[in-house]
């Protein structure tokens, strides 16, 4: 690209950001205040997946801000490498846990805290945090890490406002109700007055409460407590388009121009918008270059409230940047995966583009773009995607000690949120996609997880938004569970209950993802950029996806190796077509699961088994001319042979003619 673009992600959120007492580094045995586990989430497939990535692969930028609604806290998270070093691949960096995550947050806050005490002004707290750490025997060098910058930004206060915010935050109470009984309780208990907590009935102990009110109850005591005075106001119009021509104005600057121009452009993200992103078609990459800045406004566990969605309008309208709102797919989902794929295409070079098509069909139309019900793909045949992922280390290793973690783990519990977790809408549905997991170990033990067992066990245990630890201890409890049975459900059985082809099996297909050496001419990704592929609805279809997971060190691991043939030799045994895939963005942290995200995404466009019909019936037909030209080649040298051997007989027959003359 002949300039460095930049991405920027804001994402709104509930709570107060500024608030040191809520972030709890070493308490990940328990469930995060304010969804904090999805917040890290998001950090992660920002900084550390496709988007992330392009600082290491052409230069472009790409930043976080946490945007807290009660306070209008900005948090900014920038990926960097420690003296401009740019190291070689992600995969190679300790993995950014959510301890680490959590810290960074916990210390930004009390610096900026700290400042503000001392000036009795607006603030800004920066921590970096570099990650170095040896873990499995790869040791991570000062020169080589990874630096992740977080600012804490306090917005300026009021002059009669000056007293410390995290003092003020006690008695602040969010105006959007959390999704979690448990987090609703804890805000309602730690801000509002006795008097209020006794008439409501809720000065009773948490487990007790969580007992006593189901949702619909919580939800009338919510609005009770915004309705009284037992909290203070919220930030009014005026403060949140402070903090939004703040974000914008890094981009624009400061001097005003009468006109619209596609050198900045904006955009707040969201299922139910009518305006589907144009982001599949590389015709349109040119287009990219037109654009410097992007900024992409979404929710975060919760959507844009009307207050906040006509401010980002106004204050767009006055900057003279094309604001455009829009959906990456008709089906709703985690805030994560959605940001995970805006920067899948960000990382193409083709969202800068859409949003340049989108901008000029709204001025040709002039239309108001409006909001509708949630869409479905309108799929109704039955769809399965198996995710197949081989872990480089034997099953005993397996822990959820935070002490012992390494890249592996974070991987597996990536691949367990990205598989397994969907939103309710996604997972629900009549036409949903069916998800497993399973986890094959270098010593043969396979754990087979089940999308709704997996989750329904976590719920049971009030875990239903489960922590790192949390995931990794349900893992190890599979484990266990699977080595205490006498026939255990071996890979091997697994995959040959896919039997071939049949009018009751439906289409079987399986990618191979281990392919690092060089890439292969029929990815499934490029061809979604390039062809349009729709998966019809006329059969059942499975998918089955093979994964490596790779570890920091980066050696040959020859286990692993005999491990895939024999994964892939039971594939093909039961008559299932293998192609070599590469993983997505093999430079990225998350590469693994930004790969599992991307093809379920395929399949909410319609796309994903549509082409792997083009894929599998053009490798078909490939092999077929290949072998017919073999067979020609074949014969060509079967006849030069014979002719050249005829000449030979008739050479030695010409001269022992000769010789008895």
């Amino acid at each position: 690209m002949d300039h460095k673009q930049n991405l920027t992600l804001v994402l709104l959120c509930s709570g107060n950001g500024a608030d040191s007492s809520l972030y709890r580094p070493n308490g990940d045995d328990k469930r995060y205040r304010h969804r904090h586990d999805a917040l890290v989430r998001c950090v992660a497939v920002t900084l550390f997946s496709a988007a992330g990535a392009c600082t290491i692969t052409d230069g472009r930028s790409c930043e976080l801000i946490l945007l807290y609604e009660d306070s209008c806290m900005r948090m900014s998270l920038t990926s960097k490498s420690r003296e401009h070093q740019v190291p070689a691949s992600f995969t190679q960096q300790p993995p950014p846990l959510e301890k680490d995550i959590v810290t960074a947050w916990k210390n930004a806050a009390n610096e900026a805290i700290r400042l503000r005490q001392q000036q009795h002004t607006s603030s800004i707290g920066t921590m970096g945090s570099s990650f170095t750490r040896n873990q499995n025997g790869c040791n991570m060098t000062s020169s080589t890490s990874l630096k992740l910058v977080t600012k804490c930004v306090l917005d300026e206060s009021p002059p009669n406002q000056t007293a410390d915010a995290s003092s003020k935050a006690k008695h602040k109470l969010p105006s959007h109700m959390p999704a979690s009984k448990r987090d609703a309780i804890s805000i309602l208990q730690s801000s509002c007055s006795l008097e209020f907590l006794r008439s409501h009935h809720m000065n009773v102990p948490l487990a007790v409460a969580l007992k006593k009110f189901n949702k619909n109850k919580l939800q009338a005591v919510w609005g009770a407590s915004s309705s009284s005075d037992s909290s203070t106001q919220q930030p009014d119009s005026s403060t949140i388009e402070r903090t939004f021509r703040k974000i914008l104005s890094e981009a624009k600057g400061k001097d005003k121009t009468n006109d619209y121009s596609t050198d900045v452009l904006a955009a707040y993200l969201h299922e139910s918008y009518d305006s589907e992103l144009p982001c599949w078609s590389k015709e349109l990459y040119d287009r990219n270059k037109e654009v410097k800045h992007i900024f992409l406004f979404c929710g975060a566990v919760r959507d844009m409230t009307d207050a906040e969605n006509d401010s980002l309008s106004n204050v767009c309208e006055q900057m003279k940047i094309p604001l455009l709102p829009c959906r990456l797919g008709p089906v709703p989902e985690f805030t994560s995966k959605i940001v995970c794929v805006a920067g899948y295409h960000f990382y193409k070079g083709l969202l800068g583009s859409g949003l340049i098509k989108l901008w000029e069909r709204k001025q040709v139309s002039q239309e108001v773009m409006t909001k509708s019900q949630p869409l479905s793909n309108n799929m109704s045949h039955k769809r399965s995607l198996h995710t197949i992922a081989m872990i480089p280390f034997d099953s005993t290793s397996l822990t959820a000690d935070p002490s012992k973690r390494c890249r592996v783990h974070w991987c597996m519990v990536r691949l367990c949120v990205c598989s397994l977790y969907r939103s309710k809408f996604a997972s629900t549905t009549r036409e949903a996609l069916e998800n497993k997991l399973s986890f094959l170990f270098q010593d043969g033990l396979a754990i087979n997880l089940n999308q709704r067992d997996f989750i329904s066990s976590l719920a049971e245990k009030h875990q239903a938004a489960p922590s790192e630890r949390q995931i990794l201890e349900e893992i190890c409890r599979c484990r266990d569970e699977t080595l205490s049975q006498e026939c255990s459900d071996g890979i091997n059985q697994l995959i040959s209950s896919y039997t071939q082809k049949n009018d009751h099996q439906g289409e079987i297909y399986a990618l191979d993802f281990t392919n690092e050496l060089h890439r292969t001419s029929k990815q499934v990704m490029e061809l979604a950029y390039a062809k349009d592929c729709s998966s019809g609805d006329h059969v059942d279809s499975t998918l089955l996806a093979v994964l490596k997971v790779r570890d920091q060190s980066g050696h040959a691991n020859t286990k692993m190796e005999t491990m895939h043939k024999r994964i892939i030799g039971d594939i093909e045994a039961v008559n299932i077509q293998v192609r070599k895939q590469s993983l997505l963005v093999s430079e990225a942290q998350d590469c693994e699961a930004l790969t599992v995200v991307m093809l379920q995404h395929l399949d909410y466009q319609s796309k994903l088994f549509g082409l792997l019909r083009h894929v599998f019936e053009d490798s078909s037909s490939e092999a077929i001319v290949s072998d017919v030209a073999t067979t020609k080649e074949r014969g060509r040298k079967r006849k030069k042979k014979q002719k050249d051997g005829n000449k030979k007989k008739s050479k030695k027959k010409h001269k022992k003619h000769s010789n008895n003359r």
